[in-house]
């Protein structure tokens, strides 16, 4: 899905730019400058997705979704691991999405908030049964 928005942003940036820069080249080349840049960035997101995956170490999960945001959980804050839960759960103000554009596949209830009372937080894993495994090595039932 990433990369097809960068698909899309680099259709949206030789199009509609070449556009504006023709009655307008000063603008035109200044947003032509600004999209470039913007789908640089997002390539560079997309790769440290995989280069800053989920960490666990020293009694805490450092989830993570690439660049843009890293929170950590200690294992003893964490009552349940889920991999399903009711629709829409992953959209609600208490909760922390760290799963982008894609779906969640993992959902860790907390005994206490994190950020700005945010009890349940939702992940991507790219390999959700080597997460389940591990947290099942630590005590955690994975329902």
């Amino acid at each position: 899905m990433m990369w097809a928005l960068f698909a899309l942003s680099l259709i949206e940036l030789v199009v509609v730019h070449i556009f504006v820069a023709l009655k307008w080249p000063v603008i035109g080349w200044t947003l032509t400058t600004i999209s470039a840049l913007g789908a640089i960035w997002l390539v560079w997101w997309i790769f440290s997705l995989k280069r800053l995956p989920h960490e666990l170490r020293d009694g805490a999960l450092t989830l993570r979704l690439g660049t843009l945001k890293s929170v950590e959980v200690a294992l003893d804050n964490v009552i349940a691991i889920k991999s399903t839960w009711e629709q829409g759960a992953h959209d609600d103000k208490a909760s922390l999405n760290l799963a982008a554009i894609a779906y969640p596949n993992r959902c860790l209830d907390l005994k206490e908030p994190i950020e700005k009372g945010k009890a349940r937080v939702f992940i991507r894993c790219d390999d959700p049964a080597s997460f389940d495994l591990i947290m099942r090595n630590h005590g955690f039932a994975i329902d």
